[in-house]
């Protein structure tokens, strides 16, 4: 019964074999004490199932040491409840090696609290699925680590959503590689806050390629510091979307680079309002009479 469980000692608990440890139901296991579950060997551990587990109580899960925990297998990893995932600590998440963080349900890694997220290895960031990537919250991204951040794959941040996407801080995002941010999708530009767009540097800017840049809103770019617009290339200047363009200031305009503004196409110069074109000054004045 489970009232005879809880009189076993730690020295008999450690010597049950395998077959013994087996025998135990999920009751017998949820009676244990934290003295009691710590003396279960890593052995014991290794066969321990799904059923079984679901006896452990959030404070037994708490108690376990690193040799149980690493012993725990995939299928385990696979089957916490709400309450036993809030039973692990930083420390124990930080323990998991890539398999078990990786055989943990997307339903399971969205429900780690922000402490929990950010202690995983970074290498175990970097090898979550897409499915585990689209399930973070917003609030559990903006608590990850930059270490964990600049882990992140251009599959993976695809795979993030707009919304996910408005979690990043300005400190993280000033921190993610070209590659990272020329792999987010147009939308994804779209989403961005002022104060996002505004943590990038303008070597961030200067690797921006087209097709991030015509995610990019009217009100976005007039929005960008003078050396963040100038950063952009001719090459992306020229791939300017009709409605962003349509949409830029007078002072925007005033303010790219004569070689950002001979990017422009004929066409493209035609488009600007009489309005805008006040904002043009003399010297780009004559190189744009060149194109037209």
């Amino acid at each position: 019964t489970t009232v005879q469980i809880r009189g076993l000692t730690v020295a008999q608990i450690s010597a049950l074999n395998t077959t013994n440890f087996g025998a135990l139901t999920s009751d017998h296991l949820g009676a244990f004490g934290t003295t009691q579950i710590r003396a279960i060997t890593a052995d014991d551990m290794l066969t321990l199932t799904t059923t079984q587990m679901q006896g452990m109580t959030a404070a037994n899960v708490t108690t376990l040491l690193p040799t149980q925990t690493a012993a725990l297998t995939t299928t385990v990893m696979s089957a916490f409840s709400t309450a036993q995932l809030g039973g692990l600590t930083a420390t124990q998440m930080a323990s998991f090696v890539g398999s078990q963080i990786t055989a943990m349900t997307s339903t399971e890694i969205s429900m780690l609290a922000v402490t929990q997220l950010a202690a995983i290895a970074t290498g175990n960031i970097r090898a979550l699925g897409t499915t585990s990537i689209s399930a973070l919250t917003k609030t559990q991204i903006t608590g990850m680590t930059t270490a964990q951040v600049l882990a992140l794959t251009t599959t993976q941040l695809a795979a993030m959503s707009t919304v996910q996407i408005t979690g990043f801080t300005a400190a993280q995002l000033a921190k993610m590689t070209s590659t990272q941010l020329n792999g987010l999708d147009p939308e994804d530009f779209g989403s961005m806050a002022g104060s996002q767009l505004a943590a990038l540097g303008t070597a961030q800017y200067l690797a921006l390629d087209t097709t991030s840049f015509a995610g990019l809103s009217a009100a976005q770019v007039n929005a960008l510091s003078d050396t963040q617009l100038r950063a952009i290339s001719t090459t992306v200047i020229s791939a300017i979307t009709t409605a962003t363009l349509g949409g830029l200031t007078a002072a925007t305009i005033g303010r790219l680079t004569t070689q950002q503004l001979s990017a422009l196409t004929p066409g493209e110069l035609s488009l600007l309002t009489t309005v805008q074109f006040r904002g043009v000054t003399a010297t780009q004045i004559q190189i744009g009479r060149a194109h037209v």
